[in-house]
């Protein structure tokens, strides 16, 4: 059989040009040049579109992959992020909502009648110690930042005033009651004010 004649479309290329032929998959068109074979020109054009194609599979699964990490990255980010602003939401309230019950556990305790000042002025201190307010101030101090431990700090230590105010023998109706009682909303709310700030950084 004539060299020149595609064995697949039967086209002569000696006498053509330009010819086209076919591949047993489909008919791929294949352009060669007139007096080359037919056969090496068709494995050379189907090896590379194949190795076009492998380069362009490659990309793609590199490009996916490192969307697929950057979008994981981002997840863990915010979950980090909203787990912080969770705990510190709640350790801030603890701490306030225990300086607050402290507080009226020892209102109670100096209406209360007693026997004797002394033994008034140890309900009132027992009923401080008992809070827990302690424990609360001592861990966000550990753990908060350094504004916060300060705001936190001063809103306790004016508590701490008010319990002394009750056990030295003044009632919930004396003017020196009323004045550490306004000192420390004083300091409880700015410790509110510095509370919302360090929150509000974490929010973003």
């Amino acid at each position: 059989m004539d060299e020149s004649v595609c064995p697949e479309c039967g086209v002569n290329s000696a006498s053509t040009p330009v010819t086209v032929s076919c591949v047993e998959s489909g008919r791929v068109p294949v352009v060669r040049a007139p007096g080359k074979r037919h056969q090496g020109e068709l494995y050379g054009t189907i090896f590379r579109v194949e190795w076009g194609t492998l380069v362009g599979t490659a990309l793609g699964a590199v490009l996916g992959i490192g969307a697929t990490l950057a979008g994981e990255h981002l997840r863990w980010r915010r979950t980090v992020r909203d787990s912080r602003l969770q705990d510190r939401r709640t350790m801030y309230a603890d701490c306030l909502v225990t300086l607050r019950r402290a507080h009226e556990a020892m209102r109670l305790a100096a209406d209360e009648a007693y026997s004797d000042p002394q033994t008034r002025a140890a309900k009132i201190r027992q009923a401080f110690q008992a809070s827990g307010c302690d424990e609360a101030r001592e861990w966000l101090v550990l753990t908060a930042a350094t504004g916060v431990s300060e705001a936190v700090d001063a809103s306790y230590h004016s508590l701490r005033q008010v319990r002394e105010i009750l056990a030295s023998g003044c009632m919930v109706t004396s003017d020196e009651y009323h004045a550490a009682r306004q000192a420390h909303g004083d300091a409880t709310r700015a410790a509110r004010t510095v509370l919302r700030q360090d929150l509000a950084t974490l929010e973003f």
